[in-house]
Formats: C-alpha cells, sequence, structure tokens
C-alpha cells in the first residue's frame, strides 16, 4: 500500500476494517517479517496461523463475534496473538494495564463483560482474586505456566497450550467498518476507568493520520516499548504497520540502556515513545552506540523519535545529542 497523502488522511474516504488489513498483508507479503517481539520474529502468515489456532480455542470457550476477550499480559508473542486472535473471530479485544488489581482489574473485567481472560503467569493470583466477583468471565488463560482444566466457581481455568494448539477457526469473520474492535481503558486518575469503545474504521483511520504525519513509508522500521494495552502502540505499531507496510519491533518495557541497542539490532527508523522516555535518553551519558559518536557501533537508521510532550528546548536537545 502507498502511503497516504497529507490531503486523504484528513477527507472522507471509503470506510476500512483491520480485518481487510490482514487479508491484504497475508496476500502481498505473508512471508516477510511483519513483528519482532523482543527478537522473536512473526510474518503475516505465523501470526495469522497461530492467531486462527487461538481463536479456534476462544470459540470452542463460546466466544462470539461482539464478545469481549481481555488480557493481562505485559508486551509478548502471546498478547500479540491473543489481540489478532480475538479480531479473527470479530471478538473484542480488551487489554488491560498490568498495574491493575483488586478492584481496578475487577471493574475493567466487569465493565467490558469479558468472558475470556488470557493472563500472565505472574498475576495468576490477580485473576483468581476477583474471578469469583465476575459472572460473565467463564474461562481464564495462563500464559507461561502448566494450568490443569480445572473449574474454580463458574470459571475454567486452563494453560496457553490449550489454546495454542487448538484446531484453528476454518474461516476468520468478516468484520463491518463500525464493529467493535478493541476497548481501551482510561488511566483511572479522576474514578473508575472509562472503557474507550474503538470500532474498527476508527482505528485504521487513527493509523492512517497518525503514519501521514510522522511521513511513514513501507520502508520504514517502528520500534515501541509502549505497552499492547496503550492505543498508541495498537494504532502506531499495531494496524499502523498493517496500513503502510513494513515492520514493526515490540520491547518489553523501555530501558534507557537498552534503546540504542535495540534499536542497532532491529535497523529501527522510527521510535514511538511517550512522556519522559525521551527526556531521559536526552539526558542519557554518552554511549558508543549514539548516532554521533562517531564510534563503529553508531546508530545510523533512526531519524524519527515520537514523544509527547517535548518542549522546543528538549527537540534541540534531542537534534544536539542524536
Amino acid at each position: 500500500m502507498s502511503p497516504p497523502t497529507s490531503t486523504a488522511a484528513w477527507t472522507k474516504r471509503d470506510e476500512q476494517t483491520i480485518t481487510e488489513l490482514i487479508e491484504r498483508r497475508l496476500e502481498t507479503d505473508p512471508q516477510g517479517e511483519l513483528f519482532d517481539v523482543m527478537g522473536k520474529s512473526w510474518s503475516a502468515a505465523q501470526l495469522i496461523t497461530e492467531a486462527d489456532r487461538v481463536a479456534g480455542a476462544l470459540s470452542a470457550y463460546g466466544v462470539e463475534p461482539g464478545d469481549r476477550v481481555a488480557s493481562l499480559c505485559e508486551n509478548s508473542s502471546e498478547q500479540l496473538v491473543t489481540i489478532f486472535a480475538a479480531l479473527r473471530l470479530g471478538a473484542v479485544s480488551v487489554p488491560v494495564n498490568t498495574a491493575f488489581k483488586g478492584d481496578y482489574l475487577r471493574h475493567q473485567l466487569r465493565d467490558s463483560g469479558t468472558k475470556v481472560l488470557i493472563v500472565d503467569a505472574a498475576f495468576v493470583d490477580r485473576a483468581a482474586y476477583v474471578a469469583p466477583d465476575l459472572p460473565d468471565l467463564a474461562h481464564i488463560v495462563v500464559v507461561d505456566d502448566i494450568v490443569p482444566d480445572i473449574e474454580i466457581g463458574t470459571t475454567r481455568w486452563h494453560d496457553w497450550l490449550d489454546v495454542s494448539t487448538h484446531e484453528p477457526i476454518a474461516e476468520a469473520h468478516v468484520a463491518k467498518p463500525d464493529d467493535l474492535a478493541v476497548f481501551i481503558y482510561t488511566g483511572g486518575t479522576t474514578g473508575p476507568s472509562k472503557g474507550c469503545m474503538i470500532n474498527q474504521n476508527y482505528a485504521v483511520t487513527l493509523a492512517i493520520q497518525i503514519a501521514t504525519m510522522w511521513g511513514r513509508t513501507p520502508d520504514d522500521v517502528v520500534w515501541t516499548p509502549l505497552p499492547m494495552f496503550h492505543f498508541n502502540a495498537v494504532t502506531v505499531v499495531l494496524i499502523g504497520t498493517l496500513v503502510i507496510g513494513g515492520r514493526a519491533s515490540i520491547y518489553r518495557r523501555f530501558s534507557v540502556s537498552n534503546f540504542w541497542p535495540e534499536i542497532n539490532r532491529t535497523g529501527a527508523t522510527m521510535a514511538s515513545t511517550l512522556g519522559s522516555m525521551v527526556s531521559l535518553l536526552a539526558d542519557d551519558p554518552d554511549r558508543p552506540e549514539m548516532p554521533r559518536s562517531g564510534a563503529p557501533e553508531a546508530n545510523t537508521t533512526l531519524r524519527f523519535i515520537s514523544g509527547v510532550p517535548i518542549t522546543p528546548a528538549l527537540r534541540e536537545r534531542c537534534i544536539e545529542r542524536f
């Protein structure tokens, strides 16, 4: 797909769905790298093959189009597959902030009407604590752990092997532009978190607009440490890469010391960050991987860092340093 023009990104166009973007990538570049998740490479064909197996398990668990599939996971291949599995079923993905527990976690799972929860093993105790209060929650799948297929209250527990080796769905659900795709919950700083109900076309449109503002092309590689429960990562990395083409890299979490090694490893030309991350990078002591260091290992690929907010003074410091 050719990069959208600045005019086309902000004017009315044919509505699109994430479903269409997935099918387009499968047709045009099924084997090329689509995502790198902390060193694990995923082509479109590999990702959708795995997602369809997980979707098959979710379907067997009773998930239908419009049902909610939540995930309480750190950035990982399993989190990536879960989001696409929900999309392949026509279900709504509900990625939950991994800082939430107790009443905060219970509120989001109850408010969204989550039917299946995928959870990292590290957060099992949180899920077990709130599950008895969630009558809609029928199944919990634990990542990276062996859990017997048991029933606790009204909720059945499974391990990731159950879903990742299941028979795949026969065919993907064909979404409409106004079908819900994802619930992104607000931070909850002024009261209970509110679920932002994002439909397919809105998510695609926003991804196009961000890519246009960045001047992103199919030759770019976008790297991010932002969590996949954040809408920035969903639109910029997951959907934006399907819109524009090329590839993207997802890191576990932000680290100043690992930033330049990761940029060099992935060949990233763009970095998607937020908040104080840019300030921390600008104030970081000189490293040989920095572009202006003159060392053999100095980065030569990165041309764009996104971060909000960036003051004029910070922008100038970044230009000077990088």
